[in-house]
C-alpha cells in the first residue's frame, strides 16, 4: 500500500491511499491522519481511487477516524472509492454509500464549505 500526503493551504489533508488497505498496513495512514486530527482547524480528505483491496479493519479504521473527526468538528470526507469499496463501507451501518464523495474535487469541495 502507497499513502501520498498532500498538505494544502487552510489546513486541508488530502491522503490518497493506493493498493492493499489491509491491517498489517495500517500503521502509515494511521500516523498521518491521527496526526491531521490534531491539528487545529484541520480538514481532511481521504482518496480511495486506487484501492484494490479493503478490509474489515481498514473499514473500521476509516469509519473510527470519520466519528473522530465529527466529534471534534473536523470536516472529514472520504472520497472516489470503488463500487464495492462504497458498498463494504455502507454495509457497516456507520456510513451511507451516499455519504462517500464522487470526483476528489467534490470532497474538497465539501470540506472548504464546512465548519
Amino acid at each position: 500500500m502507497t499513502v501520498s500526503k498532500l498538505l494544502t493551504e487552510n489546513n486541508l489533508t488530502i491522503f490518497r491511499l493506493a493498493g492493499k488497505v489491509i491491517a498489517p498496513n495500517l500503521a502509515s495512514p494511521r500516523a498521518g491522519i491521527d496526526g491531521a486530527l490534531l491539528q487545529k482547524g484541520a480538514r481532511i480528505v481521504v482518496n480511495l481511487k486506487d484501492v484494490q483491496i479493503i478490509d474489515s479493519d481498514a473499514v473500521g479504521f476509516l469509519l473510527s477516524r470519520s466519528k473522530t473527526a465529527e466529534k471534534r468538528g473536523i470536516p472529514f470526507k472520504i472520497c472516489e472509492a470503488r463500487l464495492g469499496i462504497k458498498r463494504l463501507i455502507a454495509m457497516s451501518g456507520k456510513l451511507e454509500e451516499k455519504d462517500i464523495s464522487g470526483p476528489e474535487e467534490e470532497a474538497l469541495r465539501w470540506v472548504a464549505h464546512s465548519q
